[in-house]
């Protein structure tokens, strides 16, 4: 079963608790984080290898487990480009209102060249109630 959801045009939501991410490497992808109830550290640092390596460079957590996959994301990043002092751009927001907020401002820009977000996350219902907020019908049944 596919955890991948397709929201609008550039932006898909992933469900972590339905099986393997489907994602094409794609330069300048923006990853948003809801994760309430994953706290496995080696998951989240596989997942964050295979989000690099997909090409995601900005990571945004939101949720009780934020601060693990926060750290394992940097320690993803400095692995994969030990040279460099970081490549990847993570921060962490308190705020359901913040996350929303700067979701919705990042999904309101026109660029030139297109780029991918996507909406990761492990609960369903806060899934649903930022889905509300942006004013997106997803599948969330």
């Amino acid at each position: 079963m596919s955890a991948t959801e397709r929201l609008r045009e550039h932006f898909w939501g992933l469900d972590l608790n339905r099986g393997n991410m489907e994602l094409t490497k794609r330069e300048d992808m923006y990853c948003y984080f809801i994760v309430e109830h994953t706290s496995d550290s080696e998951f989240a640092y596989k997942q964050a290898l295979s989000l690099l390596v997909a090409g995601c460079r900005n990571f945004v957590f939101y949720g009780k487990a934020e601060a693990i996959w926060h750290l394992q994301t940097d320690l993803a990043d400095i692995q994969m480009n030990p040279e460099m002092e970081e490549v990847a751009l993570t921060s962490s927001v308190d705020s359901f209102d913040d996350f929303v907020d700067g979701l919705a401002e990042l999904l309101s820009i026109r660029p030139f060249v297109p780029f991918h977000t996507y909406l990761i996350y492990d609960d369903r219902e806060i899934y649903a109630e930022v889905l509300k907020r942006l004013k997106i019908a997803g599948k969330t049944a």
